[in-house]
């Protein structure tokens, strides 16, 4: 069943059963959205809610069969719907019967008594749906007889849609006639519409610059096509663009956004319209994937780009506005800090971004230079340090630097390093942070004067994780002595 928010509910009529066991309000008392409620009222009308929506309708009770009926009308498909309960006399309960998707489970299916009072608005809403389910009838059947007028009227009129539609693939240049852009739904401008969407009618560039030019103002829905047309080439398109900017922010932005997915649009056009501010995100955002998809290229391993092609991009990805939620500058910022082609002095420009996932993925990446990750090692983001202490190749100074950090996290990151001196590691087995001395234990560089230490800890994890660690030293000690 599809649920409709309260506002909307409907009511229709039904003959009222007046059993004073059967009403009030039942719930089967489950949490969020496995939350099912049943309200009945003396009237003869129920309210039934799943989820977070409900409808208003009709009961009927079957007392032989114990068979509790509620009857609805469905706004999602716009028609009456049933749903049966079986009562329990006895225990006051309803149980769902048949395939309700809402209650997946038994326990949820049945609906327990709460309560006699049944919200006064909702009693009001009783009284007044009757009159807006007519309402909502109405409606829907002036829509169904306006889809059948208008399948009747394409019937009529189709041997002459066909015989235009024929006559524009035989010669486009035909479409240069007001009678196939005029504000009327005419055989005539429905075959246009069709011929212009249809890729295997080919339509000669000029025919098309031409037809820009007799549209009327208003007309931007064959605009639209027309920019999807694969005819259409770059100077035509760079010719348009001032106006199809006006377009677009006026009439309709499918335009704009037909230009930044064509094909021979120059790339700088698209660039332009991915850093527009004034224009709808409708046309900014395919903009902006165009130049996602120009950065795949350019990382792709069968090409060759220049320097100058990557700084370029880096640059404009910094340009790049955020569209709604999305921020497609940060990703592709993100994408040169993570693939190994981008060059290293990129690389280091990158790392100065006052963002921790960039600064981790640069970290990771094998290009990145030595220079980087010492200027990485002194990053706001305590992670982006902890992940610096654990590089594998990371240069001793810097592993004795970090030892010393503020951040425990940090800390625990180098005892736990397998460089990191012995020396260190005995410095920093006082250390009051929990997760350094336990990644001590771990290190198989760390002293056992130091384990012995730890095996005194005032914590019982690492208490016990050092004397077992002790004892595996100890073992293998003797292994080496009895081998030798």
């Amino acid at each position: 069943m599809k649920c409709i928010v309260l506002s909307l509910f409907v009511l229709y009529s039904a003959t009222a059963y007046g059993q004073r066991e059967l009403q009030g309000v039942f719930s089967n008392e489950a949490e969020g959205f496995k939350t099912v409620t049943l309200m009945v009222h003396e009237g003869g009308d129920a309210y039934f809610h799943t989820a977070v929506a409900g409808v208003i309708g009709k009961w009927s009770y079957d007392k032989p069969s114990s068979t509790f009926t509620f009857d609805y009308f469905d706004l999602g498909p716009n028609k009456d719907a049933t749903i049966k309960f079986m009562f329990d006399p006895k225990k006051r309960t309803y149980t769902l019967a048949g395939d309700i998707s809402e209650t997946p489970t038994d326990s949820t299916r049945t609906l327990h008594y709460v309560t006699n009072s049944i919200p006064d608005q909702l009693i009001q809403a009783f009284k007044t749906y009757p009159e807006e389910l007519e309402k909502r009838r109405r409606q829907i059947q002036a829509r169904a007889n306006q889809k059948r007028e208008y399948e009747e009227k394409l019937a009529r009129e189709k041997p002459e849609y066909e015989r235009i539609r024929k006559s524009i693939v035989e010669s486009p240049r035909v479409v240069l006639s007001k009678e196939f852009y005029v504000r009327e739904d005419t055989p005539a401008t429905r075959a246009l519409k069709s011929t212009l969407g249809d890729r295997d009618i080919a339509f000669k560039e000029d025919v098309l610059v031409d037809l820009l030019g007799e549209l009327p103002p208003d007309n931007h829905w064959i605009r639209e096509q027309i920019f999807s047309r694969p005819e259409i080439s770059a100077d035509t398109i760079e010719k348009f663009y001032p106006q199809a900017l006006d377009w677009g922010r006026h009439l309709n932005y499918g335009i704009l956004a037909n230009i930044a997915n064509h094909p021979n649009t120059p790339i700088a056009l698209v660039e332009d319209l991915a850093t527009k501010n004034d224009v709808p995100i409708g046309a900014v955002g395919p903009a902006q994937k165009q130049i996602i998809k120009y950065a795949e290229a350019l990382l792709a391993t069968d090409s060759d780009p220049s320097l100058d092609q990557f700084q370029h991009l880096y640059d404009f990805a910094l340009r790049m506005p955020k569209v709604a939620h999305t921020d497609n500058g940060r990703s592709i910022v993100l994408m040169l800090a993570k693939h190994s082609r981008t060059p290293k002095n990129i690389l280091t420009q990158i790392a100065q971004a006052d963002d921790r996932i960039v600064q981790d993925a640069i970290i990771s990446n094998t290009n990145a230079p030595l220079s980087t990750i010492k200027q990485l090692a002194a990053s706001k983001f305590p992670r982006v340090r902890e992940a610096v202490a654990s590089t594998p190749g990371i240069p001793l100074e810097l592993l004795l630097v970090l030892a010393k950090d503020d951040e425990g996290r940090v800390r625990a990151a180098v005892a736990a390093h397998p460089m990191t001196p012995v020396t260190t590691l005995m410095e920093m087995q006082s250390d009051d942070y929990f997760d350094v001395r336990r990644n001590l234990i771990r290190n198989p560089h760390t002293p056992l004067s130091v384990l012995e230490t730890l095996a005194a800890d005032k914590y019982s994890i690492i208490k016990s994780e050092a004397r077992s660690a002790l004892r595996e030293r100890q073992m293998q000690n003797q292994q080496v002595h009895g081998t030798q």
